[in-house]
């Protein structure tokens, strides 16, 4: 379920006028789904995953992939997102993942060894998109402030046990089981100049459904 969590507020640095969203996934499938890839192919991370569901996302709803220039809105030619991958092991790494959409998962997951490896990223890109994923943190939340420069901050925190309830059996109806599942917090900052809220809440609404598979 989604929630507008604040109406808007200030950045003191760039004055921003914010406004958020929030909502909550259970990202189970998108695990198994890295799980089998990495068993096919070359090693796949959640991560990736989460990833290119984000930028298939924004392609189907090109109006959240904006940035405010100073003189209005500009749509992005093609997905460019700054990427912040937060570990159990380490404080993160930041890289930048160009032309998202085009790579796929295979690219995207490339890319991500590619920065564990040392190599540097960044380029001259313009990104809209800011992500941080902290899926497998220690941390009990993570927030992330919409960068100067973007318009999206979008935060995958880290998943927390929860008892939820499924049923067993078919349509006719079958007996209530109980499942711990971790749910993750998924928030979304933005720019209220770049991006309507309807915009915003399609895209968070479409990803939710598009992480679940």
């Amino acid at each position: 379920e989604r929630v507008r969590v604040v109406a808007s507020s200030g950045n003191t640095k760039t004055d921003i006028p914010h406004c958020y969203m929030a909502s909550s996934v259970d990202l189970g499938k998108v695990r198994a789904l890295a799980e089998r890839l990495s068993q096919e192919n070359a090693p796949v991370s959640p991560e990736a995953v989460v990833l290119a569901c984000i930028a298939r996302t924004l392609e189907e709803v090109p109006y959240a992939n904006a940035i405010w220039t100073g003189d209005g809105r500009a749509t992005m030619n093609g997905v460019h997102a700054r990427v912040s991958v937060v570990s159990p092991t380490s404080e993160g790494r930041t890289f930048v993942v160009s032309h998202a959409g085009l790579k796929g998962i295979s690219g995207i997951a490339q890319d991500f060894h590619l920065s564990s490896d040392g190599l540097d990223l960044s380029n001259s890109s313009i990104t809209s998109i800011s992500v941080s994923l902290a899926m497998d943190s220690k941390l009990t939340s993570f927030v992330s402030p919409i960068p100067e420069g973007h318009s999206v901050s979008l935060v995958v925190g880290p998943g927390r046990p929860t008892v939820v309830q499924k049923t067993e059996g078919g349509a006719d109806g079958g007996g209530l089981m109980l499942e711990v599942s971790r749910i993750h917090n998924v928030d979304v900052s933005y720019d209220a100049r770049a991006l309507d809220d309807s915009v915003a809440a399609e895209f968070l609404d479409r990803l939710i459904k598009l992480l679940k598979f």
